[in-house]
């Protein structure tokens, strides 16, 4: 098994602390609803990208998988549980999120999977240069900033060994609705990113634009994008779970939007509630609009 030692981090009665919180997360990571709404999202993602796995990436026996920004492990206990031979490991800031996963790792048997804490923003991070297959960064346009991404990606590009993968799936917005309360919500949350140099953009993210380019920046071989799309409309088999998905998500992040005064719970909490109507609605209209980009490092003594 994979095994290797973290700095900053210690461990006390079975448990793995950061010794400096270093969040940026919009949200509480160590929210219990916050928790529960990642794993239902885990499952939805992973369905609606296709499976675990791009179709050119081949998990042959042995090869070290990580995740970065893990959650609750949804998506490395997939991976392990389907691909024994995959040393897989999550990493995550969030004390919670990491012992549930741990938890449950424990109690599935798979042994061919770990977790550690760690803050991915945190460059460098600790492992060793090329020695990763594969890296999975999803949604982690959460809690980072603009200038943090070609770093993080340069420094995946380190730890990957020569021929790995990185693959890098985002959105620009959390949907497109019939809800005009949730559009207006969305557009708060977009400008308030963009002001505080979390978004490349102010009418949305603009972080899919950017994948392909930050990989080919990185030296990035290979680069493919694929889109996947989510229909939560009304009657549609994803729109219970995306539904309770995005209101936990907006009532979590509010008191991260009023603190830093993009907003105020007068404002907030009238469209958090007509959102939730609007999302009832007979003729309810919504799509979640997803981008994956992958590349590979290149070989050893391959021009780039």
């Amino acid at each position: 098994m994979y095994t290797r030692r973290i700095t900053g981090i210690f461990h006390y009665k079975g448990k793995y602390y950061l010794e400096k919180d270093t969040n940026t997360y919009v949200i509480d990571p160590e929210s219990g609803a916050e928790m529960a709404r990642l794993i239902d999202q885990d499952r939805m993602l992973t369905q609606a990208m296709g499976g675990v796995f791009p179709q050119d990436f081949q998990p042959d026996d042995g090869k070290v998988v990580l995740d970065l920004a893990c959650g609750p492990g949804g998506w490395t206990q997939e991976v392990a549980f389907n691909y024994p031979s995959l040393a897989v490991i999550g990493v995550d800031l969030s004390h919670k999120m990491i012992n549930y996963a741990q938890s449950l790792t424990q109690a599935q048997h798979l042994d061919n999977l770990q977790f550690e804490i760690a803050d991915v923003r945190n460059i460098p991070l600790n492992f060793p240069d090329n020695s990763v297959d594969f890296i999975n960064a999803r949604l982690i346009v959460g809690f980072m900033f603009k200038e943090d991404w070609p770093r993080l990606i340069q420094e995946c590009m380190r730890i990957l060994r020569p021929g790995g993968t990185l693959r890098l799936t985002e959105c620009d917005r959390s949907s497109r609705t019939t809800s005009p309360a949730f559009e207006e919500m969305q557009d708060i949350l977009a400008i308030h990113s963009y002001r505080t140099n979390r978004t490349f953009e102010q009418r949305d993210w603009g972080v899919t634009l950017r994948l392909s380019q930050l990989l080919r920046n990185a030296t990035c071989e290979h680069i493919q994008v694929q889109g996947h799309v989510i229909d939560w409309s009304m009657r549609t088999n994803s729109w219970s779970v995306v539904c309770q998905n995005f209101e936990v998500a907006y009532k979590l992040m509010q008191p991260y939007l009023v603190k830093g005064g993009a907003t105020t719970d007068e404002q907030w909490e009238p469209l958090w509630e007509q959102a939730q109507r609007e999302f009832y609605a007979s003729d309810f209209g919504a799509l979640w609009y997803l981008v994956s980009a992958w590349g590979q490092k290149p070989l050893a003594g391959t021009r780039v």
